[in-house]
């Protein structure tokens, strides 16, 4: 079976992020709400514009921040800003996609911080594809929900000799980026995972 790998991010909407003051500083941070709001206004006035027609609809999220325009206190957002792995968290197989560019994401999608690029190379192998098939619940039309409570059992070899899947998982990123097919390295990189399994051809 094939590799899948993800190396794009395409987003269907463009995402208005603004943190609460209580993460980040801002020219409006610690003023009272009317002076907030127009010191917000005149720093991004195209954004307020937005903003403000939707204003009563803002003021009641319970997801808000110090002011109605902030999202909600976050302990976790620069661990967006870091490279990680990015996963939805309904899929028909394994897509685990690397990111150095610091994407947000919603709550469609699942975030491995930490993470390295023989942990992606293992993640998108057909060895996890098959146990998707065996440690996961198979959803309605053949769809999986690989979420953090259960993904965090699948086991993944300790090797201290990294740097062969790191090497064909850096060369297909960087091939796919460019739309440029690239079977026979994931091949290679599959067997590799495979004997790390201690899989034999047949398996």
């Amino acid at each position: 079976m094939m590799l899948y790998f993800l190396v794009s991010i395409r987003l269907l909407r463009t995402i208005i992020q603004i943190e609460s003051s209580q993460n980040k500083k801002f020219p409006w941070s610690d003023k009272l709400d009317d002076e907030a709001e127009t010191i917000f206004k005149k720093t991004y006035p195209a954004i307020y514009a937005h903003f403000y027609k939707l204003k009563n609809r803002l003021l009641k999220r319970d997801d808000q921040g110090k002011y109605y325009w902030e999202l909600r206190y976050c302990t976790y957002w620069k661990e967006f800003q870091g490279p990680k792995i990015i996963y939805p968290n309904i899929c028909m197989r394994n897509e685990f996609a690397w990111d150095e560019n610091g994407y947000f994401t919603n709550q469609k999608a699942f975030i491995i911080t930490g993470a390295t690029k023989y942990l992606l190379g293992v993640l998108n192998s057909t060895v996890i594809m098959w146990l998707f098939t065996k440690l996961l619940a198979r959803l309605q039309n053949d769809y999986y929900e690989p979420s953090a409570v259960f993904l965090k059992y699948f086991p993944i070899p300790a090797t201290e000799d990294q740097s062969e899947i790191i090497r064909l998982t850096s060369e297909i990123l960087c091939l796919k980026e460019n739309d440029t097919e690239c079977v026979d390295l994931e091949t290679r990189l599959d067997a590799h995972v495979a004997h790390l399994y201690n899989l034999t051809a047949a398996e």
